[in-house]
């Protein structure tokens, strides 16, 4: 049986935000809202409904 390799999500907040993957940095986001949103549910414990994060269609 095959077992999944998994690397760490780190999430650096201090001086910017910095997004990495095992030693790789995750870029190339659409919007620069992108990265905050994931830090900000990052480090939120509860969970959240899409509608109170999203904007209305």
């Amino acid at each position: 049986m095959e077992q999944a390799m998994t690397a760490v999500l780190e999430i650096r907040l201090f001086g910017g935000i910095e997004i990495r993957r095992g030693d790789a940095p995750i870029g190339g986001f659409v919007s620069s809202k992108a990265p905050a949103l994931l830090a900000c549910l990052a480090i939120t414990v509860r969970p959240h409904q899409r509608d109170a994060i999203t904007p209305p269609c």
